[in-house]
């Protein structure tokens, strides 16, 4: 080898029978050649792993070169969202040999998120997702998923047997994996979250987009491009006009026959600090509450309340129209139904 080769001390075994080569990004060769970095490893381990490495291989031992030469990694795609510029870029030695050490010792694959709380793991194996994906290991890429994905349910019913709350940090990186990795399964609970969590309490405007780097520590814009951004922003002016719709809900569904009840149900949207900003199902789930009280009589203003038998079958109901719409939205090609809480 010349003095612009070096062996892997990871991964050089003496009985591999492939070797592939990637540039150590930290050091430079002569000018502006980058070192390499030699990696010999047995086909049979990372060829079952990856179809990329496989196709190499092939392709190196049905061509006239010599079948025991370097191979060199190729640029790989990287995969991109709406909005962001399609990339090809060569793996560097050090994602090249984190990849390999996914391939060999899988049972170590999450040691190193192992003390990390499950609200933090997304953002912690985002790294290695999208290696998987470049170099398309599908095996790696599914027990990835298999720690990453129930942290953000599809569903409405698995979003609120969540244990921990969504952090709004990581919904950024789950937004990552939905748009750029392919998980739209993902989508729901990481727009959902997103929302959420980077409007202001107080119901003022979000952060605008220019300025949205500065957003604070809660908030990764600067991980979604621009038309990325935009749609978030729709979801949220979605959200915002049915939740405004939501004031008038009480004067339709029978509670304005007692004028205490309502005037608290009102203070519930029009209160100063709102802790989950926009949080529509909560303030759903907060109006069934209130109406289903458990006297008959108020107290207060004498006034016979209604009973509400199927109270918790409406707010289901409008809970799943507006999860199941929230991609919809997202997509920017429906506008958000009237509430029909109402009678």
């Amino acid at each position: 080898m010349t003095s612009h080769f070096y062996k892997s001390s990871a991964f050089f075994f003496n009985d591999g029978d492939i070797l592939f080569c990637a540039p150590n990004a930290q050091s430079k060769g002569d000018g502006s050649q980058p070192l390499q970095v030699v990696f010999n490893v047995h086909r049979a381990i990372v060829c079952r792993f990856s179809d990329v490495l496989r196709l190499l291989f092939e392709a190196q031992a049905s061509g006239r070169n010599d079948p025991e030469a370097v191979i060199p990694l190729p640029p790989l795609r990287i995969p991109f969202v709406e909005g962001e510029t399609a990339a090809k870029e060569v793996p560097t030695a050090d994602e090249f040999a984190s990849l390999l050490g996914a391939f060999y010792f899988p049972h170590l694959l999450f040691d190193k998120v192992s003390g990390t709380p499950d609200r933090q793991v997304t953002s912690a194996l985002y790294p290695l997702a999208l290696l998987a994906h470049r170099f398309k290991a599908n095996y790696l890429t599914h027990i990835i998923m298999r720690r990453v994905a129930p942290l953000w349910p599809a569903t409405l019913a698995g979003y609120r047997a969540l244990q921990t709350p969504v952090d709004a940090c990581e919904a950024f990186w789950a937004l990552r994996y939905a748009l750029q990795l392919g998980q739209r399964s993902m989508l729901p609970t990481a727009i959902y979250a997103v929302v959420m969590r980077t409007f202001s309490g107080q119901g003022r405007e979000a952060v605008a987009i220019d300025r949205a780097p500065e957003a604070g520590p809660s908030t990764r814009w600067d991980l979604l491009d621009e038309s990325t951004r935009r749609k978030v922003v729709h979801v949220r002016g979605q959200l915002k006009d049915y939740f405004d719709k939501l004031e008038d809900w009480h004067c339709s569904s029978g509670i304005r026959s007692c004028t205490r009840k309502r005037v608290e149900i009102r203070e519930l949207v029009k209160a100063p600090v709102r802790p989950q900003g926009f949080d529509v199902l909560a303030m759903l789930q907060e109006f069934a509450a209130q109406a289903m009280v458990a006297e008959e009589i108020c107290l207060g203003c004498k006034h016979p309340l209604p009973k509400y038998q199927r109270i918790d079958q409406r707010r289901d109901e409008e809970s799943t129209k507006i999860w199941e719409e929230l991609q919809e939205w997202f997509a920017g090609g429906k506008k958000p139904k009237d509430p029909t809480f109402a009678n």
